[in-house]
């Protein structure tokens, strides 16, 4: 019932939205919506906001707003009709308002839908109300009531403390690292190497200005046949300059051929990890981008990198074996970040794969097991630890969640699985392992599932903790010790 309410709202708020369009679908209208985009990052996260009311709100306004422009900017870049843009000041406003309006319900409401059929379909409670003009809400209650916030909470905890715990820049978002594992590849590939890719993005995205014009938006609109003119003047090939410009743009042809819809986060053609529209225009093709949204969209583009994600146009059989092996580092890299913050409170051990101990008492890791990316074991506190290291790329969309909770704990062979199966060897084997290192008595045995950022599969998890390695850091500096429920022995 509660999907059934929701599509239909959506049915409604397409249809009012997409007469709109036409009348958005000018130069003018597409550099007014970038213009506000930039103007919304001038208070990233509520930053500078003292009245704690309107702080929280900003918060839940940011990510809509943000979201809705960006759709509205794909929807004129699709616009294949006869434009009719609004030329009456006043009217140009109130079909903005209303568009934005439209776009911020569709995107609110499709991120319900997912919230409603793939997370918490369990908890989800539906009220209609009748005794005015007919209206309904939908809330998750029960057991997970408050998530929203709760898992907010979290995740500006997370950013404000990574850099102490995980260091600064993170594997994930470093370009010069990165470059190790595919430069190579992109040069057979295209010419050009990965991080001349990326230089020829930050240059386009630096070094274009607006226009000069006293009534024109401080956005970009710029010519993309001149902009290859003059990333060409370096050298590089202009058919790899293209490439690097495709893999960063949305074009109209691409939005329709994949059928661009806001209810489908997952496409490849959106303005997530593409930065620049491209727009038609009497003298040719334009890029058109706030310079804001550019540079988030490029982060992004990078961290998902390290997820084995590149846009489809960089990818040939060369990058994508290289991103397989930048996948792996990657990897290794966050599980020595667990290992060296475990250390740091005392807790002697690592990874270990195969067997513990050797001679006599060497014992043998079964294959089922597997490697454990940390065991330890802290003398004062005779406690020994066992934490499975997870770098994985979540989202703040609940299609994104969906994916999580399958790897997490729904599907077959999942990583809370895997995990439970360590974790009872371990405690059935806690005498030999004991042996096997040499430790002394144990009193006690922690584990910990510990991944980059938060994760909503921990309110799904109830048996062991699954949080992010800085809210274990956190979490254990508070307490002075080891912050979770600890396993029976």
């Amino acid at each position: 019932m509660a999907n059934a309410i929701i599509q239909h709202q959506m049915e409604c708020y397409d249809r009012l939205l997409r007469p709109l369009i036409p009348k958005l679908a000018s130069d003018d209208g597409v550099a007014f919506l970038l213009f506000q985009f930039d103007e919304a990052c001038r208070i990233l996260h509520s930053d500078g906001i003292l009245d704690l009311r309107e702080r929280e709100r900003w918060m839940w306004v940011e990510p809509r707003l943000k979201r809705a422009i960006k759709f509205l900017v794909e929807l004129i870049c699709m616009e294949t009709g006869s434009s009719e843009p609004v030329r009456d000041a006043k009217q140009a406003r109130l079909v903005t308002e209303i568009a934005l309006v439209c776009a911020e319900s569709l995107a609110d409401l499709a991120q319900e839908s997912d919230l409603i059929y793939a997370v918490f379909p369990d908890d989800c409670v539906v009220r209609v109300f009748d005794s005015g003009p007919i209206d309904f809400e939908i809330k998750i209650e029960g057991r997970h009531a408050g998530y929203d916030r709760a898992f907010l909470d979290r995740i500006v905890r997370d950013r404000n403390a990574r850099q102490q715990f995980v260091g600064f820049p993170q594997f994930d978002n470093q370009t010069a690292i990165h470059q190790r594992y595919l430069d190579l590849a992109f040069s057979k590939s295209f010419g050009m190497s990965y991080g001349e890719f990326i230089a020829c993005i930050t240059t386009v995205i630096d070094g274009c200005q607006p226009s000069l014009h006293p009534k024109a938006f401080p956005t970009l609109f710029v010519h993309r046949g001149r902009v290859i003119d003059e990333l060409a003047k370096s050298g590089r090939s202009r058919t790899a300059i293209e490439r690097v410009l495709d893999g960063f743009s949305l074009t109209p042809a691409k939005l329709i051929a994949e059928g661009r819809v806001v209810w489908k986060p997952k496409q490849e053609n959106r303005a997530y990890r593409r930065g620049f529209y491209v727009l038609p225009h009497e003298t040719g093709p334009h890029l058109a981008f706030s310079r804001a949204m550019a540079r988030e969209n490029l982060v992004q583009l990078v961290n998902w990198v390290s997820y084995k994600q590149l846009p489809a146009e960089w990818e040939t059989p060369e990058t994508q074996k290289a991103l397989a092996d930048l996948s792996l580092g990657a990897g290794e890299w966050f599980e020595d970040v667990v290992c060296r913050n475990l250390r740091s409170l005392g807790f002697v051990g690592q990874s270990v794969d195969k067997t513990l101990g050797t001679g006599q008492l060497l014992l043998r890791i079964p294959n089922s097991v597997g490697e454990i990316d940390f065991l330890g074991y802290h003398s004062q506190q005779k406690l020994l630890v066992l934490a499975e290291a997870k770098m994985v790329m979540t989202g703040l969309e609940a299609r994104y969640w969906r994916d999580d909770l399958d790897e997490f704990v729904n599907r077959s062979g999942s990583y809370a699985e895997r995990f439970r199966r360590k974790i009872s060897w371990v405690v059935e084997n806690r005498q030999a392992i004991s042996k096997a290192l040499g430790l002394n008595d144990i009193t006690g045995i922690g584990t910990a599932m510990l991944t980059l950022y938060p994760c909503i599969a921990r309110i799904f998890i109830s048996d062991f903790p699954c949080v992010s390695i800085t809210e274990f850091m956190l979490d254990y500096e508070r307490q002075s010790m080891w912050p979770y429920p600890l396993k029976k022995i």
